[in-house]
């Protein structure tokens, strides 16, 4: 009896390996996205007024909210396994739930920063258009005063 405990252990055990090396892969996917997002907005003096700030940080959300949906399917597989070799009651399963629970709450909380952002680049978006309308409504209206004025400067 003692040796099959001991082979299930160990089965369940490599199991765990491919779980804990696709959480680090998951985890370093989120690092890289912090640090491409930190290298695209180093130079800019307020990242969250600038069109391009902005798309750096939805790109950065996207990827970071891709990893940790990996991670909430990989914790929710790793829960399965448990549940079917120790029982929906046991100490691992539940420290399971509250990580399923809490990267739930990271994927709800990175969405909604990601709509955030994008509001905010519409928002800017807008801006940007309105300005360069007034801006063509400015030139228009400085052709008419140097046409009056009879420079006509060409």
């Amino acid at each position: 009896m003692p040796e099959e405990k001991v082979k299930t252990t160990l089965e369940f055990g490599a199991d765990i390996t491919d779980f804990t090396k696709e959480m680090q892969d998951a985890k370093r996917s989120i690092s890289l996205a912090n640090s491409e997002f930190a290298a695209a907005s180093a130079g800019m003096d307020d990242w969250s007024k600038s069109t391009d700030g902005l798309k750096a940080k939805i790109k950065q959300l996207t990827q970071t909210h891709e990893a940790e949906q990996k991670k909430l399917a990989l914790l929710k597989a790793q829960y399965q396994a448990v549940v079917k070799e120790q029982g929906e009651n046991s100490k691992a399963a539940e420290e399971l739930k509250v990580k399923i629970n809490n990267q739930t709450a990271a994927v709800k909380k990175t969405e909604k920063q990601i709509k955030n952002y994008e509001g905010q680049l519409d928002g800017a978006g807008k801006e940007t258009d309105e300005l360069s309308n007034a801006t063509k409504e400015a030139e228009k209206g400085l052709g008419g005063l140097e046409k009056v004025a009879g420079g006509g400067g060409k």
